[in-house]
């Protein structure tokens, strides 16, 4: 089982891309949803942890310096 800190860090592992539209990251968002949402459902709970940090990240650190906000 990986540490919380480690789940962080491979959570925040991902490219953002502020060029790609932001309509294609808000489907990325529910995508993420989604795919937490499974992973709890399946008792995964490390990735579900990952999934839904990667989603408040990219909500909220990523997407709010995006060009079309």
């Amino acid at each position: 089982m990986k540490s919380s800190r480690q789940l962080i860090q491979d959570a925040k592992d991902y490219r953002f891309n502020p060029i790609i539209p932001l309509k294609i990251y808000l489907k990325t968002c529910v995508g993420l949803l989604d795919k937490a949402q499974m992973s709890v459902q399946c008792g995964d709970s490390e990735m579900a942890f990952m999934f839904y940090y990667r989603y408040v990240d990219l909500c909220t650190n990523k997407l709010a310096r995006h060009p079309q906000c």
